[in-house]
């Protein structure tokens, strides 16, 4: 088995010959995992009334208390459908509304354990925001909620000869390359894959297929990387 993007810079074009069979494509996205409640007990930790699970405070308390959100769902944390594709307008609103209400400095004044309550929480939400906004990182949380791990360190490899060159050549031209244009050209070819890629996971997952959506999963994976290359490589050109 090859080794995963961040290992593919220096593999000599010999080792295309050790690319694994593909995936079978017969299986259906299984139904998301049922959802833990187990962090969020139906009651208040402090006052033990009871209370809705994934509930940021506790209104029988006076002042209302905060509630832990540790394993919190991220598509409800932000009050968005699990989806691969969101609204990032929406999406920063939501965490906006989120930060005002969870912000540490609200929270000076309270127990020592509501203070480490908020600091956490508000970490949990910065964290949850960055995971939700970038598209690969959204794709592998969105996976992961159906038990489907195609995009973990020993997992997410090219099983495609032909798409592995087309990578590997690429990635040559990349490291290459002395021209803005050229590199302009390379960012704007890879941003129209990007585009197609998520417009194929939209359909896959839409459709419940597993064998394609890991497929294009891993694709995304691949040529995100080479974007990350692009920028990085734009910084030496100029």
């Amino acid at each position: 088995m090859l080794p995963g993007p961040r290992h593919h810079l220096g593999l000599g074009r010999a080792m295309v010959c050790r690319v694994a069979a593909g995936r079978p494509r017969a299986r259906l996205l299984r139904p998301p995992r049922a959802l833990s409640t187990a962090a969020h007990p139906n009651s208040c930790w402090r006052c033990g009334a009871g209370m809705a699970s994934f509930t940021l405070t506790c209104e029988r308390c006076s002042p209302p208390t905060i509630q832990p959100m540790a394993g919190w769902p991220l598509f409800e944390l932000f009050d968005t459908e699990p989806a691969v594709r969101l609204d990032l307008g929406e999406l920063e609103r939501a965490f906006k509304n989120l930060q005002r209400k969870l912000h540490p400095d609200l929270f000076h004044q309270r127990s020592e354990e509501e203070q480490e309550l908020s600091a956490a929480n508000s970490a949990l939400v910065n964290a949850g925001y960055q995971t939700l906004r970038h598209p690969l990182e959204r794709v592998k949380y969105l996976l992961s909620l159906h038990g489907i791990e195609v995009l973990a360190e020993t997992a997410g490899t090219i099983s495609d000869p032909t798409l592995l060159m087309e990578v590997m050549e690429i990635r040559d031209e990349i490291s290459t390359c002395t021209s803005g244009a050229a590199l302009r050209k390379l960012a704007d070819a890879n941003a129209a894959r990007l585009e197609a890629l998520m417009e194929a996971l939209e359909r896959h997952y839409g459709a419940g297929d597993y064998g394609a959506i890991g497929d294009s999963a891993i694709e995304l994976q691949y040529f995100s990387k080479i974007e990350e290359e692009i920028s990085l490589r734009a910084d030496v050109v100029g």
